[in-house]
């Protein structure tokens, strides 16, 4: 009799022994998946932020212009005050690359720099009547908003790698696009019903979103040493100052093509716009030429992804050159408003692949020895050398010789980023010098 009570309770022990184990292995299993679930939380974070940053540095200077225009401002000092964002974009980004390349906090910093845009644009409409506080807010807004495409890059290159980062830039863009988008169609309707002020209130709790978003990015999955190749050590080497960095032949063939290409690229828009408007067309379809060559952009930046990764970045780079040429060449021989249009469509294909290729490229460039984010620092420097002069050459061009001889002009610079780029070496990065 003894024993048997000896057996039913060695049996139960047993049993909840199990339990035990069970409950255990549940456990586990939970915490395994609440991980993972953190993994995807961390990579729609990064969309989202990419979504909000794109729509909030995208719509605020015409917003801004308009503010200032309401409150009576001569045209002159509207042109000299968003002049002064423009040159704090161009001055800001090396610098800001190089901080970043020597800061390991860069998920605060972000949520940082988002801060303070939303309470500049919160400011902004208050202090109208004072044109030097204008003048210093929009040009630390310049160098505030040139941070966030060295952040989020950095960002996306520690979380996921350089193995997975071409299709991660790809979706990233595709929010980028798409936050300029919503973001153009949510200012019409706030437009609409709140105001110029209530554009800036909008663009106050965006930023303010944006900050919110990107503490979802689970800093225990960011990884400053996947900025490097696994046979990189970050011990090993001394962060690459930018004459390192200038060295390498395709750093230098990268800067100049980016140069070129925005140098082509950017006048483009306000001079299409401006040439509809001349030929009759009324200001509804320029907007509707801008929300389709968004919607043009979202398609392109996915299909980009696999393009890197089936064609190689020469190719695909080499691709928006040759339809950027092709597209600036087409508008000499449009007679009516529905011609610029349709061409205009054309714009989403190249600005869509260069939002994409152009992370993947300098993450190649610097596996070896580290210099990521100085690298995009002189990347934005290059594109906001081309957005600041760009526009001023063809506007100088239209103003003297016409639309058509600044349009043949942009296709030559067009073509000579496209010769440039041909010359680019080996894009494999264990050949990178």
């Amino acid at each position: 009799m003894r024993n048997l009570l000896e057996d039913e309770q060695n049996e139960q022990k047993v049993v909840k022994r199990h339990d035990l184990q069970n409950q255990s292995n549940v456990f586990f299993r939970v915490l395994k998946r609440s991980y993972q679930d953190r993994g995807y939380r961390s990579a729609i974070a990064l969309n989202l932020a990419n979504a909000f940053a794109a729509g909030i540095s995208g719509i605020s200077m015409p917003m801004i212009a308009d503010l200032l225009k309401s409150n009576e401002w001569r045209p002159f000092h509207i042109g000299l005050v968003t002049a002064l964002s423009g040159l704090g974009a161009v001055a800001a980004p090396i610098p800001i690359g190089i901080l970043i390349d020597r800061l390991s906090m860069r998920r605060s910093m972000f949520v940082l720099v988002s801060l303070i845009v939303g309470l500049c644009y919160l400011v902004l409409p208050r202090v109208t009547d004072h044109i030097i506080f204008i003048g210093c807010v929009l040009f630390l807004l310049g160098i505030l908003q040139s941070t966030f495409m060295p952040l989020l890059g950095t960002l996306a290159l520690s979380l996921v790698g350089r193995e997975r980062l071409e299709k991660t830039t790809s979706i990233n863009q595709v929010f980028n696009h798409l936050g300029i988008l919503l973001s153009s169609l949510g200012w019409i309707v706030v437009l609409k019903y709140g105001g110029l002020n209530g554009v800036f209130i909008f663009l106050f709790f965006s930023s303010g979103a944006c900050a919110i978003i990107v503490l979802f990015i689970s800093r225990f999955e960011l990884d400053p040493t996947r900025e490097r190749s696994h046979s990189s050590n970050e011990g090993t080497h001394p962060k690459r100052t930018i004459s390192d960095l200038l060295k390498n032949k395709n750093v230098r063939i990268l800067i100049g093509s980016t140069i070129l290409f925005h140098l082509a690229n950017a006048p483009v828009m306000p001079l299409v716009a401006q040439h509809l408007l001349d030929m009759g067309a009324e200001h509804h379809l320029v907007a509707q030429v801008v929300l389709w060559s968004q919607a043009v952009m979202i398609i392109v930046s996915f299909l980009t992804g696999w393009m890197l990764v089936s064609w190689g970045r020469k190719m695909t780079f080499g691709i928006a050159f040759l339809v950027l040429s092709v597209r600036i060449f087409l508008y000499t021989l449009a007679s009516k408003p529905e011609h610029l249009i349709t061409i205009q469509l054309l714009d989403g294909v190249g600005a869509g692949i260069f939002g994409v290729v152009i992370l993947p490229i300098a993450a190649d460039l610097t596996a070896q020895k580290g210099g990521f984010n100085t690298l995009l620092g002189i990347i934005g420097f290059a594109i906001s050398c081309g957005g600041l002069f760009g526009p001023i050459i063809a506007g100088s061009l239209v103003e003297f010789y016409g639309y058509n001889t600044a349009y043949y002009c942009l296709t030559v610079v067009a073509l000579l980023g496209t010769f440039l780029w041909s010359t680019w070496r080996s894009e494999h990065p264990s050949k990178t010098p």
